[in-house]
């Protein structure tokens, strides 16, 4: 073999050697890369803000709705109202807004407004306007039944599923003498975490209800994620027993 043969083929196999190595130096970078963007660990999104509806109502009432002792609700429009109504999307999680304004804790058989107004007399002289730089709201619920009735005898037939006293229908409400007024059912959950407002005037007046912009709620397919208040079970019999007492008096279905 000649000297200039043996140059070329020493040429060839050291140009096939240095591609061989650029080769395994790009794998290697391939394999750098992919191992950098295996790395990186997907950060949190934090929920998007939503719109919420919020029902004033007593906190009295709404601390018998969180511990299970309620589930109706009755209900006439505030001044402000020309009737009471039902949230835009009954189905939907809403939030409670608690609220002091004419709550009465009289034991008084005239003006007895609650079962057992006895439980409240720590925040008889409270008012949350005036005392509290934010407003707490523990709690959501689902309108799952409605009926509107201007049955006299609602309070006592439905006295097995409602936290009022034996004056709350005539003497707050106003009886049967101002029309129908509102019984809503409602699926009430707690709260993983409470919906806290900035106590501003806006939220304030003789209106039921609220129309919350921005409100960050926990992760969940509804928005407000919490526990249901009444377990399932417990809950659909509360159900039956109030359809069943409602055949006692006349009362237009209006959800469920």
């Amino acid at each position: 073999v000649r000297a200039d043969e043996r140059y070329e083929r020493g040429a060839r196999s050291s140009e096939h050697g240095a591609r061989s190595s650029e080769l395994g130096a790009g794998v290697h970078r391939e394999g750098e890369a992919l191992d950098s963007q295996a790395s990186i660990e997907p950060k949190e999104v934090a929920p998007p803000p939503m719109s919420v509806s919020a029902l004033k109502e007593w906190l009295p009432v709404i601390s018998e709705v969180q511990r299970g002792a309620t589930t109706l609700i009755f209900r006439r429009g505030g001044i402000l109202d020309k009737q009471f109504e039902l949230p835009r999307q009954p189905n939907a999680r809403s939030l409670f807004f608690p609220t002091t304004f004419h709550v009465s804790l009289d034991a008084g058989a005239d003006t007895q407004y609650l079962k057992r107004p006895e439980l409240y007399r720590d925040i008889a002289d409270l008012d949350i306007r005036r005392d509290w730089e934010r407003i707490e709201c523990p709690v959501a619920f689902e309108v799952t039944g409605a009926w509107a009735t201007s049955s006299p005898m609602i309070g006592e037939v439905l006295d097995a599923w409602h936290c009022y006293g034996p004056q709350f229908v005539e003497k707050r409400l106003g009886g049967a003498r101002k029309g129908p007024l509102t019984v809503m059912e409602v699926r009430a959950f707690a709260l993983d975490e409470p919906v806290v407002l900035e106590n501003e005037p806006g939220l304030w007046g003789c209106f039921s209800w609220l129309e919350l912009d921005g409100v960050v709620g926990s992760a969940g397919g509804l928005g407000l994620a919490g526990a249901a208040c009444v377990d399932d079970e417990a809950f659909a019999l509360r159900q039956e027993g109030v359809r069943d007492a409602l055949k006692r008096v006349e009362a237009a279905r209006l959800v469920g």
